[in-house]
């Protein structure tokens, strides 16, 4: 592994020019002042403090739900898999409550973790090479889309049913590191520095205010011992997309 130079998020992640962004600033503007929209995105800390920690090696024998829910990667062989576990808080700061895009009588009843999905893919996570090119990826079924946490307001969806689900405005739903599948799979995965991101609503089936500032990236080093890997993540190697961020630069280590 190469302890040299670490490259800081992709370019592609990063601001567009100052006159492109005048104009989008402008055209979104213009659109809120005749739509109320929630406006989802993940929070930065709350991911990044939780990814530090030994990814989690686990035998084949205990995740059959999660193999049939497309949590694992398809392409390995192995009886243990290796998981990256991390946390995911969506905050809707939007001016309208986010609601499943489908109707709850075409929601998915999953007789293996025995709840409904009420989207195919939630959020999106993945790790990337520096160069852009995918080295593993996972998926978050919505499985139950509540407020776990609230400002200034009070948690109007709780619960898992079939019925009722969403994030009001200004609250945000919480998948702990707990969760099943809240995690990407890194099985034979090598060691070395790469970029984990993760984008909510990906698909973005549901109208939002803002879809740019969806997605959160950050720099991530995989130190690999003895078969077994240590995530680590600095504090300031995160960045939204949309946001300012240290692309184009590289840091040198000390």
């Amino acid at each position: 592994m190469e302890m040299g130079t670490i490259y800081i998020l992709q370019c592609n992640m990063c601001s567009p020019s100052p006159w492109l962004s005048h104009v989008y600033a402008h055209l979104r503007h213009v659109f809120l002042a005749h739509s109320e929209l929630p406006d989802l995105l993940p929070d930065i800390d709350t991911f990044r403090k939780s990814i530090n920690g030994w990814v989690h090696v686990v035998p084949m024998y205990y995740l059959q739900c999660e193999l049939e829910e497309g949590c694992l990667a398809a392409d390995v062989e192995s009886d243990n898999r290796h998981l990256l576990k991390f946390s995911t808080l969506s905050l809707n700061r939007g001016l309208a409550d986010f609601h499943p895009f489908e109707p709850p009588d075409q929601w998915e009843f999953h007789q293996c973790h025995n709840h409904y999905h009420s989207h195919d893919t939630f959020a999106h996570y993945e790790l990337l090479f520096p160069d852009g090119r995918t080295a593993a990826e996972g998926r978050k079924a919505s499985f139950c889309l509540e407020d776990s946490i609230c400002i200034e307001t009070h948690r109007r969806y709780s619960g898992c049913q079939n019925y009722g689900q969403g994030i009001s405005k200004d609250c945000g739903d919480l998948y702990s590191s707990r969760v099943s599948c809240q995690w990407i799979d890194i099985t034979g995965v090598k060691g070395g520095n790469y970029v984990i991101q993760v984008t909510v609503s990906p698909g973005q089936e549901v109208p939002e205010s803002d879809y740019e500032n969806n997605q959160i990236s950050c720099n991530i080093t995989l130190y690999e011992r003895n078969g077994y890997y240590l995530p680590m993540v600095a504090e300031d190697a995160c960045a939204r997309r949309g946001m300012q961020c240290v692309c184009e630069r590289e840091r040198e280590r000390e």
